[in-house]
């Protein structure tokens, strides 16, 4: 009887010890397994190229394909809209025969229906010489092969789509209107009928007209809408004033608050992304600036290579946004930048609407 209660005992002890030493072992090696991380010097070989089509001139709205790296869409300011399914190798004009303009200022494909495309007509970029101007929002349901109109043709000039990620039918518009005059058509649009109805949820003024608009991926009810104070005039481009900035919408785009703190006071022409591996990180760019939101104050460092220069800033500030760069040679567009889909890293492309230097890349 007491030889089986110590070999019990024997065992209970060893068993205790083997599960308490996997845990410490497994503890050690969660503590020293390294962190994933971008490490750019696998591509500083990397150098960009044109990849056409090469008699379709300017293009201010691109779109990729989620889950399809070969499929793209781009829209030019005046040939349409052009797809290719070789990444870029060949690409085919999809429009040709739907569209009544063929201005495209933006473009979205459905992250729920890769079949759903909107194109939002009107190049958004104000030039010194001729802007055309566009008749609204076109649909394709069948990854374009047909296009159909669905209004909002007083806009002009289309400048950002944000479809819901669930819902192909649910979009937001961001119309920045007409350049000479001001405009009652400026503002957010919003239909949940796949544009068959709009209702206008935000606007600023008569001459400010929305430059960009962009959806949480995470939590579809936060919405964020650049505005962009302008006016074209015969010997100039008026741009910037007090109707520019961020505004931010917490419930589907019924509420708006315009963000301040850390912004410049005057503001030009705007963009704005927000991250999707970090929903509390936003990128813009206003002008001669290209700012980041840390909004939890994580103290980080961010590089950024853009033009000839680099920039190193240190953020640990909540709910504000700090400078990133400063380039003398920008003036009045904005660069068009997005982030990647991968939940590891935040790198981001840019890509300049200027002459100079047309692309470069920044990691953060």
């Amino acid at each position: 009887m007491i030889r089986t209660f110590y070999l019990v005992l024997s065992l209970v002890i060893l068993s205790v010890s083997s599960v308490e030493a996997q845990r410490k072992k497994k503890n050690k090696v969660e503590e020293s397994s390294p962190v994933s991380s971008f490490d750019s010097k696998y591509y500083n070989s990397l150098k960009w190229r044109n990849i056409g089509p090469f008699r379709g001139g300017r293009s201010n709205a691109a779109s990729g394909v989620i889950g399809d790296p070969l499929t793209y869409y781009f829209g030019s300011v005046g040939g349409g809209v052009w797809k290719t399914t070789d990444a870029g190798t060949s690409w085919s004009n999809i429009t040709d025969g739907f569209l009544k303009t063929g201005t495209v200022g933006a473009i979205e494909v459905a992250a729920s229906d890769q079949n759903v495309i909107y194109v939002g007509m009107g190049e958004h970029a104000v030039r010194g010489v001729m802007t055309s101007s566009g008749d609204g929002i076109y649909r394709s349901t069948d990854a374009g092969r047909t296009w159909t109109h669905k209004g909002l043709d007083d806009t002009k000039h289309i400048s950002g789509i944000a479809i819901h990620p669930d819902n192909p039918d649910w979009l937001y518009v961001a119309a920045q209107g007409a350049f000479w005059n001001d405009s009652d058509s400026r503002g957010i649009y919003m239909s949940k009928d796949g544009g068959d109805s709009w209702e206008k949820m935000h606007e600023v003024n008569a001459s400010t007209g929305a430059a960009d608009i962009v959806m949480d991926e995470n939590n579809p009810r936060i919405l964020y809408a650049a505005y962009w104070d302008h006016r074209r005039l015969p010997w100039q481009v008026r741009s910037g004033g007090p109707g520019s900035g961020i505004y931010k919408s917490v419930d589907g785009g019924q509420n708006w608050k315009k963000i301040v703190k850390g912004l410049p006071e005057v503001m030009g022409k705007v963009s704005v992304t927000v991250s999707p591996a970090n929903s509390d990180r936003l990128y813009a760019n206003n002008l001669r600036y290209s700012l980041v939101n840390e909004a939890f104050g994580a103290t980080k460092d961010i590089k950024i290579r853009l033009l000839e220069n680099t920039y190193v800033k240190k953020s640990q500030h909540r709910i504000s946004y700090n400078e990133l760069s400063r380039e003398k040679k920008l003036t009045s567009q904005r660069f068009s930048f997005s982030p990647n889909d991968r939940p590891d890293t935040e790198k981001f492309i840019f890509q300049r609407t200027l002459r100079e230097k047309p692309y470069k890349y920044g990691t953060f």
